[in-house]
């Protein structure tokens, strides 16, 4: 068994001079030493006892997280190391002062006398003003029994499946919020009280899960529980009543015009929907959908409950409309409405779909959630107008903007078109892509002291002059992963000068090419790419290219490159390696005009037009001062080596080819290189 003892030296625990675990368990350690002897002892050394010291200044967050303890300090005992129940001695927060108590708590943790605690986040503390309460595995019960009746949302997070679920589960959590207010304004003088429950990170006690739906295939839900103290239980059921509130179903007239819908697709529509039936369904947005039907099932059953107020039957469906009445967060256009649409709306996001696109049924909710968000924030990405049209219903929209794929969106600004080229995954992304770009492409700043970048790289501009519109242009493409300013003061006679600050870095990076916006944008690129270090020294017969020596080493290079772009776990770039060495090493030997080299794509970024990869490996040809490489499909020494022999394109390939080129006319028969038959005779 292992026994925790989690002490935290930050505390008054312990005043020597000594390592500060070991201060603050130097008094209490001979009462652990102590009991795991006489437990051994009785046990005739049958069981292993494992006694382990923690710190909870250094390992709270493990602690919380795995042990499930946040007051100090505590022990707790477990049957395996990390592994079962968590026992707490006298429910945590305190620490036997004898030997026999410590053995017999070892003793009844070990024969399940006691209660252990749940799977639990750390209770948090909320404001006196709050419209709700949070509810976590250690105190759901007790926080269920201290109100005649608890509204409980209860939801998990499945982010190790879509990215997008944290999203909507934020999203949620703040139309929870506004649910919370409006029944505590609408069941005056008692209202019940209403909680949020992650049942990913808290355990859902046996009480709730035997007495009704309260398990996580069921979640998102929201459970009105009535509170069961004083009352007739039957062994570990939840002695009040517990209902549920279930959305509608769909039915057999939606179903049947969905599948006339599908009629009216094309062969191509149908194939394609099938293909996308296999991507993951957007994970479900309870409130956001429901939330009128959410208030009036809660009215209905909180109204069951004597000592609660609830308004009658009559005045609910006016409470209600006051309160959701307003304009869709999302409008949904066609051919007609969507010039009179960015006529009124300078600021505007338009989503072009098709309704059987799997990725587009994927961003609808992302898609809603940022157009909320969107409304909240401050600023001009408030007036921000979100709308979306069926491109493939209304084809003469697609056709005017050019839709060549779903989902594609564009930002209207003032009537000028800008393609959206972002992540689409979360609502911060879209959000964050409209923040970035409706803010000046650039701030000024009195002094180079006021520039952090803790989370993007900054670029710092110092001069004046006519390269000041150069900066702009270039602010203008980068802004939307760089950060600039220019230092105000700056004259004709300032030096120039442009360093860029990469987060968690202190030395800048500072720019030495000329004021031109291709090599300061290539520049940039370059500095944020992902990269290797440089190669101090080139081993073995294939030269290694890293993406800070790329252009030097493949772009620039007089002689043709054949880069092999590789992941080191890959099974069939282990297997190319010899062969890809041999072949190296054979160019080297014959002094070809040609060399050969690898880049670790797993580590490095191709930054350039046509070096894309689908797979590993990847074999490129470059030949100098060509515009694009060609891709390679040899992978034998032989059949590399007659890549590398062909003549190139155009040109002849045999001796009888080339001779047939010449152009050839009769000799006169009077010319000394003829040499008739008679005068050999």
């Amino acid at each position: 068994m292992a026994v925790w003892v989690l002490l935290n030296s930050s505390s008054d625990i312990g005043t020597s001079n000594k390592d500060p675990l070991e201060a603050a368990v130097q008094e209490f350690r001979p009462i652990v030493t102590q009991a795991i002897h006489t437990l051994r002892k009785e046990q005739n050394r049958k069981k292993k006892y494992v006694a382990a010291y923690m710190d909870a200044s250094k390992w709270g967050q493990w602690i919380q997280k795995e042990l499930y303890a946040w007051t100090f300090p505590t022990l707790i005992v477990q049957r395996h190391v990390g592994i079962g129940e968590r026992y707490f001695f006298k429910g945590g927060g305190q620490l036997p002062e004898k030997t026999e108590e410590l053995v017999d708590f070892v003793k009844k943790a070990d024969k399940y006398k006691l209660d252990a605690r749940r799977k639990s986040q750390r209770p948090q503390l909320l404001a006196a003003n709050e419209d709700w309460k949070q509810l976590v595995g250690d105190n759901i019960e007790s926080e269920l029994r201290s109100s005649p009746a608890t509204l409980v949302y209860a939801f998990k997070v499945d982010t190790g499946i879509d990215d997008s679920a944290e999203d909507v589960a934020e999203e949620e959590k703040e139309q929870f919020k506004d649910f919370a207010s409006w029944v505590k304004t609408v069941c005056q003088p008692s209202p019940p009280a209403v909680a949020i429950f992650d049942a990913r990170e808290n355990e859902v006690p046996m009480t709730l899960y035997a007495s009704s739906d309260f398990a996580l295939q069921s979640m998102p839900a929201v459970y009105l529980v009535q509170n069961d103290h004083g009352k007739l239980k039957y062994g570990r059921y939840w002695g009040a009543p517990i209902s549920r509130y279930d959305p509608p179903k769909v039915t057999e007239a939606e179903d049947k015009s969905d599948d006339n819908l599908d009629d009216k697709l094309h062969d191509k529509t149908k194939i394609l929907e099938s293909f996308n039936m296999t991507l993951a369904a957007p994970p479900p947005n309870l409130f956001a959908t429901h939330m009128q039907g959410i208030m009036k099932w809660a009215v209905a059953e909180v109204r069951k409950i004597p000592e609660i107020s609830a308004p009658n039957e009559a005045e609910v469906d006016a409470l209600v409309h006051n309160f959701t009445v307003q304009a869709p967060p999302v409008a949904e256009l066609d051919d007609q409405t969507l010039p009179d649409f960015l006529a009124r709306n300078p600021l505007s996001l338009v989503e072009f779909y098709a309704p059987w696109c799997g990725h587009c049924k994927k961003l609808e909710p992302t898609y809603a959630a940022a157009a909320r968000m969107a409304k909240k924030r401050q600023g001009q990405v408030a007036e921000v107008k979100f709308a979306k049209i069926d491109a493939d219903k209304n084809q003469r929209a697609g056709q005017k903007y050019k839709v060549e794929g779903y989902p594609t969106m564009y930002f209207f600004r003032y009537g000028v078109k800008q393609h959206y080229n972002a992540p689409i995954k979360r609502r911060h992304h879209i959000v964050g892509w409209l923040d970035r770009e409706l803010k000046p492409e650039i701030e000024e700043i009195s002094t180079v002291s006021n520039i952090t970048a803790k989370y993007r790289p900054a670029a710092v501009f110092h001069g004046a002059g006519p390269v000041i519109a150069i900066i702009h242009g270039v602010a203008k493409e980068t802004k939307h992963y760089v950060d600039w300013y220019v230092v105000t003061g700056a004259s004709k006679e300032t030096p120039l000068s442009l360093d860029l600050l990469l987060p968690g870095e202190s030395k800048p990076i500072a720019f030495e090419g000329r004021p031109d916006s291709t090599e300061i944008t290539n520049w940039i690129r370059l500095s944020l790419a992902k990269s290797e270090p440089v190669p101090e020294s080139q081993s073995g017969p294939v030269h290694k290219v890293v993406t800070k020596t790329f252009d030097k080493d493949v772009l620039e290079a007089k002689s043709h490159v054949l880069l092999e772009v590789y992941a080191p776990w890959c099974g069939h770039c282990q297997d190319l390696e010899p062969i890809y060495a041999e072949f190296a090493q054979k160019m080297n030997d014959t002094n070809r005009d040609t060399l050969v080299a690898k880049l670790d794509g797993s580590a490095n970024e191709l930054l350039y037009e046509g070096w894309e990869i689908t797979g590993y490996p990847t074999i490129f040809h470059h030949k100098p001062v060509a515009a694009k490489p060609k891709k390679v499909s040899a992978r034998t020494v032989q059949k590399l080596e007659e890549y590398v022999n062909m003549p190139a394109e155009g040109q002849p390939q045999t001796v009888t080819d080339l001779l047939s080129q010449f152009k050839s006319e009769p000799i006169p028969e009077d010319s000394p290189m003829v040499m008739t038959r008679s005068r050999l005779s």
